[in-house]
C-alpha cells in the first residue's frame, strides 16, 4: 500500500485536488488512522463487496461511521487500486451525490493493476461515488483509507464537546481540547489502548457475618460501599473513560443486583468480566457471564439440576441478554406477520432451553467452618446433575443426546451443550440490532432512527474483517456515526441524564475536588445519588434501573430514563445541585476527603456574567443553552452581590436547567 510520508505533502495534494474556490484550508488537520478497506468487489456480494463496477455505472460508499472516520471528516486518504479492469478507462472518486465530471482517481489499460494515491472528498453524507469511465466490460476496484481530514474551523466545539459526553463520563475543557487536538479516531485509539481500571478483587467473608467483623468490616465486605465508591472514582478520574461507559452500558443490558449477592467481593469477577471485555467479542461476554458465580446466583442457575431445572437464565439470556422478545429487522423495527409481531421464543422454548443449563454449581465453598461460598472461579460442573437428553433449541437447531449409539454421540457433553447454545444465540441475526440498538440508547439517544440501528447492527454482523461480535467495531461506529455527531440538529435526539450521570458530569465539568478543595474526591456520592432514584450496581429488576420500553409523557418517543423522574426525585435532583454548589459533601465516618466543585474557573468571569454563562453552556450543555435561558441566568447573576455568589447562581441555574439534564 502506498502512504503519503509527510502530512504536508498530504495537503497539498488536497489543495491541489480541490476546485479552486475550495482551497482555503486553513485550519484544516489530517488524522491517520490504520490503513482500512473500505470497498474490495473481489468479495461476496455486498455494500463493500461484489460485482464488478460495469462500465458507465457508478457506485456510493458510506464511509462516516467506517473505519473510525467521524462525522466531521471532510476528506479521506485513500490507495485505490484497480484489478485486471476488461477494457482500458478510468475511476472517478467524488463526493456522493456529485457527477463524475472530468475528475480521475486513476486510470489504466485493459488486463493490467494499477494503484494510486488519492484524496477524496466527502460528500455531505459522508460518502463518495465511484464511477467506471470505460467503454465496455468490468473492472474490480479495491480502496484502502489512512486517514482523513477535519476542518476543525467550521467544526463547532459543541461537537467535540457531545463526542466527549459519549465516549466519557462528562466533558472537561481539557477534555474537550484534548480530542479536538488529536482528533476523534485518534482519542478513541487512545481509549482502546488505556489499561482497564479494574474493580480490585477483595477478599471473600464467610457467608454468615461472624460476630468478630465490626466496625468498618460489615460497610467494606458486607454492602456495595467499595465497589460504588470505586466506580464514581473511575467515572471522576480514571483515564479508561470509555471502557467503563461500555462496561455500565453492559451491565445495565446484562445486570445483577449486587447486594442481592451479599458481599461485595462476590461481585468482582461480574463487573470485571464487563470491563475486561467491553471492547472484546461479545460472544465471550455471552459465555463468560453463564457461567459467572454472581449471575448463577442472581438467574438461579446454579441450583438448576436434571430433576429440577430453572427457566430464569435461559429466559434471560433470550429477553435481556442477546435477542429480545420479537424478530428484527437489520434496522432493529419489528418483523410482522398479519400486522403482529413475530415472537423470537415460546414458553416451550424456554421449558426446553432450561434443560441446556442443567448441572452448574457454584466451585467447591474456600471454607466450610465458617462456610465461605467461592464467586470467583466460575461454576464447575456436576456431570450428574445435567440433562442428556436430545434437546431443541429455540430456533429449531437440535442438540443430539449422550450416548454411544446414534442419533446420539458421545461427543455431546454438557460444554458442548452450553457452547452449541451460546453459538447459537450469538450468531441469531436478532442480536445485532438488539444488543447494537440497546448500545447506541445507552451511549448516544434514546430514539436513533432505524437507519443508524441498521448501520450498527451491520457492523456488528462484520467489522469490515469477517468478524462478528466486535464490541470495539461496534463503539467505534456508535460514537462517530453522522446521526451521533449532528444529533442537536434533531430535537428528539438526546437522553435524560440517568442520576449517576447527572452528578458525574456536573462534578467533571466543573472539576471534582475533595471537600476542602486540596486533593480529590474519595468517589463516596453513591447516598447522594441514590437519593435521586439509582443505586448504582443494585437495579431494582432484572429490567435494570428503569424500563427501556418507557414512554416520555405526552409524547411517543422513548425515554427510559423518565421512569424514574418524579416530582419528588426533579426536586432531589435541585438539592444535589445546591449542596454542590453553595457547600460540599463533608468528611465523616464514610467519606475520607469528601467532595466538592472547583468554582474558581468560572469565579474568574464574575466581571463578565455573559461569558460566564457561555463557559458553563460550553462544560454543561454542549453550547445548546437556549437564547432565552442564557439572558436569564445572566439577569439572575447580574443581581448577585459578590464573584463567589455570581458563579454559585450561574452553576446553579445551568445545573438545574433542563438543557443540562437532558444530554444532547
Amino acid at each position: 500500500m502506498k502512504h503519503c510520508p509527510r502530512r504536508s505533502f498530504l495537503l497539498t495534494l488536497l489543495f491541489l485536488s480541490a476546485p479552486l474556490a475550495a482551497q482555503s484550508l486553513p485550519q484544516t488537520k489530517f488524522f491517520p488512522i490504520p490503513p482500512c478497506r473500505v470497498a474490495d468487489t473481489r468479495n461476496p456480494a455486498g455494500a463493500f463487496g461484489a460485482p464488478a463496477l460495469a462500465a458507465g455505472s457508478s457506485r456510493t460508499y458510506t464511509l462516516v461511521g467506517t473505519c473510525g472516520i467521524p462525522a466531521s471528516a471532510r476528506s479521506v486518504n485513500m490507495n485505490i487500486a484497480v484489478v485486471m479492469p476488461s477494457a482500458a478507462g478510468s475511476l472517478a472518486v467524488v463526493p456522493g451525490g456529485a457527477g463524475a465530471g472530468s475528475s480521475t482517481a486513476i486510470s489504466y489499460r485493459a488486463g493490467k493493476t494499477r494503484a494510486n494515491n488519492f484524496i477524496a472528498r466527502l460528500g455531505s453524507f459522508g460518502d463518495i461515488a465511484v464511477y467506471c469511465q470505460q467503454p465496455t466490460g468490468t473492472t474490480d476496484f479495491l480502496i484502502d483509507v489512512s486517514g482523513y481530514f477535519e476542518d476543525v474551523s467550521a467544526t463547532p466545539v459543541s461537537t467535540f464537546t457531545a463526542f466527549a459526553g459519549f465516549t466519557t463520563f462528562g466533558a472537561s475543557p481539557a477534555l474537550t481540547a484534548h480530542i479536538r487536538d488529536v482528533g476523534m479516531s485518534a482519542f478513541l485509539d487512545e481509549q482502546f489502548a488505556a489499561p482497564p481500571s479494574n474493580y480490585v478483587q477483595g477478599t471473600l467473608f464467610p457467608n454468615n457475618q461472624p460476630g468478630t467483623c465490626t466496625g468498618n468490616c460489615p460497610r467494606d465486605n458486607y454492602t456495595m460501599y467499595p465497589l460504588q465508591g470505586q466506580f464514581y472514582f473511575n467515572a471522576l478520574y480514571g483515564g479508561d473513560q470509555l471502557r467503563q461507559r461500555v462496561a455500565w452500558a453492559l451491565h445495565k443490558i446484562i445486570p445483577i443486583n449486587g447486594q442481592d449477592i451479599g458481599q461485595s467481593s462476590r461481585n468482582v469477577p461480574y463487573l470485571n468480566i464487563l470491563a475486561n471485555n467491553a471492547f472484546g467479542n461479545y460472544r465471550n461476554i455471552l459465555y463468560q457471564i453463564t457461567l459467572n458465580a454472581a449471575m448463577g446466583q442472581y438467574l438461579n442457575m446454579n441450583t438448576s439440576t436434571l430433576q429440577l431445572p430453572n427457566e430464569n437464565y435461559v429466559r434471560e439470556l433470550l429477553q435481556l441478554f442477546s435477542i429480545g422478545l420479537v424478530k428484527l429487522n437489520l434496522d432493529g423495527t419489528p418483523q410482522l406477520s398479519g400486522g403482529e409481531p413475530i415472537e423470537t421464543y415460546n414458553q416451550a422454548a424456554i421449558t426446553e432451553g432450561a434443560r441446556v443449563f442443567t448441572g452448574w454449581r457454584l466451585a467447591p465453598p474456600i471454607s466450610i467452618a465458617p462456610l465461605t461460598d467461592d464467586y470467583v472461579t466460575p461454576m464447575v460442573l456436576v456431570d450428574a446433575n445435567h440433562d442428556k437428553g436430545a434437546k431443541t433449541l429455540y430456533n429449531g437447531t437440535v442438540l443430539p443426546c449422550r450416548g454411544p449409539v446414534a442419533p446420539c454421540s458421545t461427543l455431546q457433553t454438557a460444554d458442548k451443550d452450553l457452547n452449541d447454545t451460546i453459538d447459537a444465540v450469538f450468531n441469531d441475526p436478532n442480536v445485532g440490532p438488539y444488543i447494537g440498538g440497546s448500545l447506541i440508547r445507552n451511549l448516544v439517544t434514546s430514539n436513533p432512527s432505524p437507519a443508524y440501528v441498521a448501520r450498527i447492527a451491520a457492523k456488528f454482523n462484520d467489522n469490515g474483517s469477517g468478524v462478528r461480535g466486535d464490541l470495539a467495531a461496534v463503539v467505534r461506529a456508535i460514537v462517530t456515526d453522522s446521526e451521533a455527531l449532528a444529533g442537536a440538529t434533531d430535537p428528539n435526539f438526546g437522553a435524560l441524564r440517568e442520576p449517576a450521570f447527572f452528578a458525574i458530569a456536573l462534578l467533571r465539568g466543573l472539576g471534582a475536588r475533595s471537600a476542602n478543595g486540596l486533593g480529590l474526591s474519595d468517589g463516596v456520592i453513591s447516598p447522594q445519588v441514590a437519593n435521586l432514584g439509582q443505586t448504582v450496581f443494585q437495579p431494582d429488576t432484572v429490567f435494570s434501573y428503569f424500563p427501556a420500553d418507557y414512554l416520555t409523557p405526552g409524547t411517543t418517543l422513548y425515554g427510559p430514563e423518565f421512569g424514574i423522574l418524579s416530582a419528588s426525585t426533579a426536586l432531589r435532583r435541585a438539592n444535589l445541585v445546591n449542596t454542590l454548589v453553595y457547600s460540599t459533601i463533608p468528611v465523616g465516618a464514610n467519606n475520607p476527603s469528601g467532595t466538592s466543585l472547583d468554582m474558581s474557573g468560572i469565579q474568574t468571569l464574575a466581571g463578565d456574567p455573559a461569558g460566564m454563562v457561555e463557559e458553563l453552556n460550553r462544560r454543561l450543555c454542549h453550547g445548546l443553552l437556549s437564547a432565552g435561558a442564557k439572558t436569564a441566568i445572566v439577569n439572575a447573576v447580574n443581581a448577585a452581590p459578590t464573584p463567589r455568589a455570581k458563579a454559585q447562581q450561574a452553576t446553579y441555574l445551568v445545573a438545574t436547567s433542563s438543557q443540562f439534564q437532558v444530554e444532547r
